[in-house]
């Protein structure tokens, strides 16, 4: 809960996402006062190295806070956005949320 409590703020509308881009990948979008949110949920037991596409938007960096069965909500190293994707792997059975 805490993935999108801190994150998706009052205001922020929901994008449209591949709502299950591969086999237990789940993924939605959204936006609001010029941030932009990606929750990124792999329930699968093994890491998925899964590519992100951000259309419409002028985004140079996301910053992925992470949640997985060995630890709680931790900020990992931000990710470059280069001609509006990037490409992260996402650990098994955790939740990912990239904030710009």
């Amino acid at each position: 809960l805490g993935q999108f409590s801190k994150f998706i703020q009052p205001g922020y509308h929901r994008y449209n996402a591949t709502a299950n881009p591969v086999t237990n990948v789940y993924v939605s979008a959204y936006a609001g006062s010029g941030h932009y949110v990606i929750v990124a949920i792999n329930a699968g037991a093994a890491a998925v190295s899964q590519t992100f596409n951000i259309q419409n938007a002028a985004v140079t960096a996301m910053t992925p806070w992470q949640t997985t069965s060995s630890g709680g909500l931790q900020a990992q190293s931000p990710v470059s956005v280069s001609s509006n994707s990037f490409t992260y792997s996402l650990p098994a059975q955790s939740i990912t949320t990239f904030v710009q």
